[in-house]
């Protein structure tokens, strides 16, 4: 996501669901839990979030259907 590439978040992969277009993921890397703390609060915190995107994001998103998921990447996985 364009967002995540300006905040120093890294995007490592984004992807939708084959039978339905409508279903989008993507997966952001951290280096560690402070440093997504940081970035979070960054973003989200923001002028340009608060007053720019937060206001269209409910037109442009179901809120109501985000479901957000933390994960570990396996020892061999190549998004470590």
């Amino acid at each position: 996501p364009p967002r995540s590439t300006l905040s120093s978040s890294s995007a490592a992969s984004d992807v939708y669901k084959r039978q339905d277009e409508s279903v989008y993921f993507w997966i952001r890397r951290f280096e560690s839990e402070a440093e997504r703390e940081r970035l979070y609060e960054a973003v989200y915190q923001s002028d340009f979030w608060t007053k720019e995107v937060a206001p269209k994001v409910g037109e442009l998103i179901d809120r109501e259907a985000i479901q957000v998921q933390r994960v570990n990447a396996t020892r061999l996985s190549t998004m470590q």
